[in-house]
């Protein structure tokens, strides 16, 4: 039997705003691993039986049957299969504006683990539109698209029931969002809920998986996204817009963050 049973989604180069790549199920394996640097792809699973380990950025995170997990591109993915229990597990690859817009809409982008979840129907769904052969691309993914949308309700009620949101989190996330053009200190955030520092940095991080800092760097930059690919705007305007001192410094994280410099991401998205 083979480890994995694949199907590679027919090309759709025309749609950016989903387009399935490959799906598939993972079977027992215990010398199973993935490790992408900086992905490209958007991965979508779940954990039919077995467990396993999952890196995303540098945290580490551990699944069990029954439970799912969402890494978002641009992110260093690394996950292996316990050499006890080796996981089952079945799965979507994509890619495409929608991800990014539905998951940050239904406050989950930052989110890689949802406990105890129904995805599997949903996947199994998916996985079979991939396999049918007399579907073009065009219907595949508009098929999928709202089998995605289901799935992210779905794990958005999952994070509701069992991680609410405590009022001095919101109170942090809130201001970071209004604040997309500053450089919002954690002094002034510790101001706010009347925490130490270091206080309010773990309260952030319990409950959105970032540090305020890298929550708001990540917002920085999906909005500079958006300023070039929609927009006329100059480098040096979108830096001074989003609270960077200036634009080389603008362009060097954003290059760090996504291997290409503001002005490479905007010719890439106009070919």
């Amino acid at each position: 039997m083979n480890n994995e049973f694949l199907i590679f989604a027919p090309p759709d180069d025309t749609n950016d705003i989903f387009c399935i790549t490959m799906a598939g199920i993972t079977y027992k394996n215990p010398n199973y691993s993935v490790k992408r640097n900086n992905s490209k792809q958007f991965t979508l699973e779940y954990i039919i039986s077995g467990e396993g380990t999952i890196f995303n950025n540098g945290e580490k995170y551990h699944v069990g049957k029954g439970d799912m997990y969402m890494l978002q591109p641009g992110s260093d993915h690394y996950y292996y299969a316990d050499t006890q229990n080796p996981w089952e597990k079945i799965w979507i690859n994509a890619h495409g504006n929608l991800i990014e817009n539905l998951t940050r809409a239904y406050g989950i982008y930052s989110t890689v683990i949802f406990k105890n979840t129904n995805g599997y129907a949903l996947l199994k769904k998916a996985v079979d539109i991939c396999c049918n052969h007399t579907l073009s691309a065009v219907q595949i993914n508009d098929q999928i698209a709202l089998i995605f949308h289901e799935l992210v309700i779905m794990m958005s009620n999952s994070v509701k029931k069992t991680n609410v949101v405590s009022k001095e989190a919101d109170i942090l996330r809130n201001y970071l969002n209004m604040h997309i053009n500053e450089n919002v200190t954690i002094r002034e955030l510790s101001e706010l809920i009347f925490r130490s520092e270091s206080q309010t940095i773990r309260i952030f991080k319990k409950y959105f998986n970032d540090t305020p800092y890298e929550y708001l760097m990540k917002n920085k930059i999906n909005r500079a996204k958006t300023l070039l690919k929609n927009t006329d705007m100059k480098v040096k305007d979108i830096a001074f817009s989003l609270g960077f001192c200036d634009e080389h410094y603008f362009s060097s994280i954003f290059k760090h963050r996504t291997s290409m410099t503001p002005k490479e991401y905007k010719q890439n998205s106009h070919d």
